[in-house]
């Protein structure tokens, strides 16, 4: 089909996913929908009820003007009535929506949603892992840990993946995984990457700075009003972490290797944005370190760009990350990046180029790293500049909408309308 006749014609697009949390995956099947309803698809998402400490992204879906549709059952927990419950409701859904794609993203809500598709007769079945649970590095709590759980996981798994057309992984890491463990076929599956808002994260940093702040001064514009707000010096070195705080996020990790770089310098704080069953043990593990003066839990922030901006340096510590979007929130807001080399994070950090990489579960190493970083303002600002160029050139939304939208196309295309 033409690239004129690909502009005229409209899909209709049903997104699927489990919770609609604060959370990677959550983020960018929002922004992913409404990408494409700016372009005059019509999209709608599928989840199910369940709310975690995380915090919800129903408002946001609704300033998007999304519909959204909660399906009752569809829970995070195996339930042989909840799923046979949810399965029904995104049949119905299904059937009266007439949808040209069904995407569906992450494990149970990929499983019911492509099982659903596949009994109503969708033609179009796209599913998104966002990570996987079969990674050498994963550490999935009641999963992981339980080999007899993990393979019963496989098989549902395979046997899922027979019934996409097609598998939207998020790095080439991930893709290679998953075709290693015959989960998903290379002729089947591409990668589609992550993406920031990088315009609206600017618009974010200069209406804090004001008006009259001239571009180049912004972030230190930024830097100083949210600092002053959260009672941290302007002159610390501020090491920030964000996201849900559970056990694979490994913010211990921060906390012990900020312990570390306190026994050096007494002008280093740090920062945790973000929530998550962990938090308490977090903050008791801050105590008993002696740093809880020099720590600042944040909680929950729907002012996150601002946050990270004001930061010395952004640290993702995980265990396990099938990509790590904060990442690239981190860089076009301008800090400099330490992460582990986990997952498919290593396709977005270039070590020492656009950022550095450390091994997971390792305080010491990511204590030398973030000393390297506070002893060389000149590398540091290095670092940051060139990560925010990177993220501009290849992780923007309008790209990752492109890629998203052809391969609607591409798959509606050869297997027909309805």
């Amino acid at each position: 089909m033409p690239d004129l006749m690909r502009r005229t014609n409209k899909l209709r697009i049903l997104h699927v996913i489990t919770r609609l949390v604060r959370g990677g995956a959550q983020n960018v099947v929002i922004s992913m929908a409404e990408g494409l309803a700016g372009r005059g698809h019509s999209c709608m998402i599928a989840c199910g009820p369940e709310k975690g400490s995380e915090g919800e992204l129903f408002s946001r879906a609704a300033e998007a003007r999304l519909p959204v549709t909660v399906i009752p059952g569809l829970v995070r927990d195996v339930s042989p009535a909840d799923d046979l419950r949810a399965l029904c409701g995104l049949c119905g859904i299904m059937r009266a929506g007439r949808f040209d794609v069904v995407h569906t993203h992450t494990s149970k809500a990929g499983f019911l949603g492509r099982a659903a598709a596949s009994l109503v007769g969708v033609r179009t079945i796209v599913h998104s892992p966002h990570g996987h649970i079969f990674s050498p590095t994963g550490r999935i709590p009641g999963v992981s840990d339980r080999p007899a759980m993990r393979s019963v996981f496989y098989w549902i798994e395979r046997l899922a993946a027979r019934l996409a057309h097609h598998v939207a992984c998020l790095s080439e890491n991930e893709m290679k995984e998953l075709s290693r463990l015959h989960i998903v076929r290379r002729h089947a599956a591409s990668v589609v990457r992550n993406a920031v808002d990088v315009e609206r994260i600017e618009e974010e940093l200069a209406a804090c700075a004001g008006r009259d702040v001239a571009p180049a001064d912004i972030r230190a514009a930024v830097r100083r009003t949210v600092r002053e707000s959260l009672g941290v010096p302007q002159t610390d070195f501020v090491v920030g972490v964000a996201g849900r705080l559970t056990s694979e996020k490994a913010v211990d990790v921060v906390i012990r290797a900020v312990r570390e770089i306190l026994s050096g310098r007494s002008d280093c704080a740090l920062i945790v944005a973000g929530d998550g069953p962990e938090r308490p043990r977090l903050q008791e593990l801050a105590r008993s370190l002696g740093i809880e003066a020099k720590t600042r839990f944040l909680g929950m922030r729907r002012d996150l760009s601002r946050v990270l901006a004001c930061l010395d340096v952004f640290v993702l510590p995980s265990l396990y990350e099938g990509f790590g979007l904060v990442i690239l929130e981190a860089m076009a807001a301008g800090a400099p990046v330490i992460a582990t080399r986990v997952g498919g994070v290593p396709e977005i950090v270039e070590d020492g180029v656009t950022g550095l990489l450390v091994p997971a579960a390792h305080p010491g190493a990511l204590a030398d790293a973030i000393w390297k970083v506070a002893s060389d303002k000149s590398f540091a600002r290095a670092l940051a500049d060139r990560a925010g160029s990177h993220v501009r050139r290849h992780f923007n939304m309008a790209s990752m909408i492109d890629t998203v939208e052809n391969l609607y196309f591409s798959l509606v295309e050869r297997r027909g309308r309805r």
